[in-house]
């Protein structure tokens, strides 16, 4: 295994040369990256309550 691998930085999408889009291009670009903002966002909120559910256990 790569220690790029274990870098989630790593696997980001490389950033793209968005003055070459068109217009709708933007727009549908932007509609993908709300979709995975929304995927984030409830990844993060999983995480963060998996965290609070362990603290709450240990803390007994």
């Amino acid at each position: 295994m790569a220690d790029d691998d274990l870098d989630p930085r790593a696997r980001l999408a490389p950033a793209r040369a968005l003055e070459t889009l068109s217009l709708d291009d933007l727009r549908a670009y932007e509609a993908r990256l709300q979709g995975e903002l929304e995927t984030v966002r409830e990844m993060m909120a999983n995480k963060q309550a998996d965290i609070s559910a362990a603290e709450s256990l240990f803390k007994r």
